[in-house]
């Protein structure tokens, strides 16, 4: 059977599914039906046809109601596919003019991620027509067809990354051509770095020209360099390079000043003020930069095979590339520390403009209106925050807080036995995505606050700005300094990770110029309180080599390791080599070395590097700063600190892990897998530095720090450690 275009369309136009599926693209007939409920709406979804265990569902938006949003979507897909684990689902709204066809790509070791096609009735919808040839069967396959064969032809059809990386592998081949042609450069280096720049210059204005931003024109760099070659002739004396891009980028997109004659040139350009199109180092440096018009006739007819869209949704064609792609290319090809570029996905800019442009707009209206701010006993427009709490509450943080908790987790917080269950992932109708239940019980906690305080009109001024992601600070009155945690996460997760970002005050005479990493207010105080009165570690390592060391990776992720001989490495012969990134620290008795040993090598420890490290690299420095309050552990002999040590130090070497790096197998002791004896050495630790009152604090960071299982073989892919 051959795929009827045509007829496809018609189909997909009428909604009809069913025969779409099985006359036109070769599926087979089945008849079942799912009801899922999420956040207490549930969802019918029926199924239209199968091929070979691939399952074709439709999930028909109720008349009055629209197609759920993506989190919803991505729900109701992971219920799905406990029940046929490959499968398709066609969203479809109750007006028949929208369709979401959502494909969960699967990766071993990976957590799945849903790519999403996105129909509309008012599109001509032709790359879409594409997708549907790439799983449309014949007869002539029926016999040897596999589930495999299946999964990858909808693989080739539905996978986004494909339509990126085939963008990005012909950008390879034209940086190479459009590098050649550039002259005037001396230094290859600096050739490379320019051509980057140029590509990366002429990519922004294909996606504004798209727009109408430049002179109204949606060809405006082609219509410009034919304009040119027209009237200066095609290299001549004036090139299209020299006579008109440099002008474009430097007067007229980098510049303020406007002229008849530039205007005349140039035509309606804004101005953008953002350095991309200043005149640059490498063009001050090198004055004679040619580049012929050739260069740019092959960029041009390559940026021309795809449609450029200035906005974030999902591509609907293969041809077609939106600022994500420009992303890509700055992640795998461009040099980011020599161009100075980095790419912010939208959801990072959206927090970022919200918590700048949203305050500064609640000034310039109080500036104007004061007294919609500020009426004693009146009302003001901080009466909306109290009189309705929950409309002003992200959706991530109120998830799941009307269902009552299940018997087994709302148990006393000191029982030990519910704490255990609290590392136990939680179901979806109560979690956010990989959210286990104590990070479910610390964002309903949160929630209670945030809701308390709105409800009882103790919000009443917006008095931050952003500094960036990670600290913050107050602009007026006692300077505050505000920070949070560092954030992993994998890629289901990141639609509601900047909603649940919490900040944390420090005070940054205590930590040595450095912000720590933590959004935990309490258990942050806690750890400053302990800085204030107790020594460091500093004050107890010998600052010459001596008998009494530990050994540490200089590399860790998921844990950190010390120990008293370096974990054994061994070359492609099996003969033992010494580690090439083995750290050592000294200290002047045993009892200090053993003391610090159950302390960093225990959660406590691994916190600490978190909060005060680049999350990769171990250095003496992370460390020294801890604080080491052994005077508190006085009472406690030296055989039983020996013992604890020893205990530790027996779990590192029954985890022995390696891991291959160059042919080399590298050996590191897994502490993860160690916690049940390093934990009872942090409880010790946890009364010397007085966190009794923040433990689950301590238990829930370790928890958002540490996502990873370990399996029988799992090494800490992270970084070693």
């Amino acid at each position: 059977m051959e795929f009827n275009a045509a007829s496809a369309k018609g189909l997909l136009e009428r909604f009809d599914f069913a025969t779409l599926f099985v006359n036109e693209l070769g599926w087979d007939r089945h008849s079942a039906a799912l009801s899922i409920e999420i956040l207490g709406t549930p969802y019918a979804l029926k199924a239209i046809a199968e091929k070979r265990g691939m399952v074709a569902w439709h999930c028909e938006a109720p008349k009055g109601r629209s197609i759920p949003d993506r989190p919803t979507r991505k729900k109701i897909e992971r219920q799905v596919a406990k029940t046929t684990l490959e499968h398709l689902i066609i969203f479809t709204d109750a007006n028949r003019a929208e369709q979401i066809w959502c494909w969960a790509r699967r990766e071993a070791g990976k957590p799945a991620s849903v790519p999403e096609h996105f129909w509309y009735a008012a599109s001509g919808n032709r790359g879409f027509l594409q997708k549907l040839a790439a799983i449309a069967f014949s007869l002539e396959e029926e016999e040897s067809l596999t589930l495999v064969d299946v999964t990858s032809r909808a693989r080739a059809a539905f996978d986004v990354e494909r339509v990126t990386k085939r963008f990005y592998d012909q950008f390879k081949i034209e940086h190479k051509a459009f590098l050649d042609f550039i002259s005037g450069i001396a230094d290859v280096a600096d050739r490379e770095w320019y051509a980057s720049l140029m590509l990366n210059r002429l990519m922004f204005i294909y996606f504004m020209q798209r727009k109408g931003f430049l002179n109204g024109e949606r060809d405006y760099l082609r219509n410009r360099l034919e304009r040119c070659q027209k009237e200066k002739g095609r290299d001549k004396f004036y090139s299209f390079y020299s006579y008109f891009l440099l002008r474009l980028f430097h007067e007229g997109l980098g510049g303020k000043k406007r002229n008849p004659e530039l205007e005349k040139l140039l035509g309606r350009i804004p101005y953008l003020n953002g350095g991309l199109f200043e005149p640059h180092p490498i063009e001050e440096q090198y004055p004679k930069i040619a580049i012929p018009d050739e260069a740019f006739a092959r960029i041009f007819a390559y940026f021309d095979r795809y449609q450029w869209h200035l906005d974030e949704r999902p591509l609907r064609n293969d041809n077609e590339i939106n600022p994500d792609v420009l992303g890509y290319i700055f992640e795998k090809y461009i040099n980011q520390k020599q161009m100075g570029a980095y790419y912010t996905k939208e959801d990072i800019t959206e927090y970022i403009s919200k918590n700048t442009v949203i305050p500064f707009l609640f000034d310039a209206a109080k500036a104007k209106c004061k007294v919609a701010f500020e009426n004693p006993n009146g009302p003001t427009i901080w009466d909306h925050l109290r009189d309705d709490p929950d409309r002003y509450i992200h959706a991530a943080i109120k998830h799941g807080v009307e269902r009552p908790l299940p018997a087994d987790i709302a148990t006393d917080v000191d029982h030990v036995t519910a704490q255990a269950n609290w590392n136990r992932a939680a179901p979806a109708e109560f979690a956010l995505p990989t959210e286990i239940w104590r990070e479910v019980l610390a964002r309903r906690t949160r929630y209670a606050e945030i809701r308390a305080k709105l409800a009882a009109g103790e919000v009443r001024e917006i008095n931050v700005r952003v500094r960036n992601t990670i600290h913050i600070g107050s602009r007026r009155g006692q300077k505050r300094a505000y920070t949070t945690s560092t954030h992993r996460w994998f890629e289901e997760a990141r639609p509601h990770l900047v909603q649940k970002i919490q900040y944390a005050e420090f005070a940054p005479s205590l930590w040595d110029g450095l912000v720590p990493k933590l959004s935990l207010p309490g258990l942050l105080r806690a750890l400053e309180a302990s800085k204030r009165e107790s020594p460091s570690l500093e004050r107890y390592r010998s600052t010459r080599p001596s008998s009494q060391r530990l050994y540490f990776r200089k590399s860790a992720y998921n844990w950190v390791s010390f120990s008293l001989e370096p974990a054994p490495s061994y070359d492609a012969n099996g003969k033992r080599i010494s580690a090439s990134d083995s750290g050592e620290i000294s200290f002047d008795s045993a009892r200090t070395r053993d003391l610090a040993h159950t302390l960093l090598n225990g959660k406590i420890g691994l916190l600490w590097w978190a909060i005060v490290g680049d999350d990769f690299h171990v250095t003496l420095s992370n460390f020294t700063t801890i604080p080491f309050p052994v005077e508190k552990l006085a009472t406690i002999e030296d055989e039983q600190i020996e013992a604890s040590r020893a205990a530790l130090e027996a779990a590192m070497q029954a985890n022995l892990v390696f891991k291959l790096n160059a042919g080399k197998r590298i050996g590191n002791y897994n502490l993860a897998k160690c916690r049940g004896t390093s934990d009872k050495s942090d409880l010790v630790w946890r009364d010397a530095l007085c966190l009794e009152e923040v433990w689950n604090d301590v238990e829930l960071a370790y928890a958002q720090l540490v996502k990873t299982d370990f399996g029988e073989s799992e090494s800490d892919e992270g970084g070693d450690g």
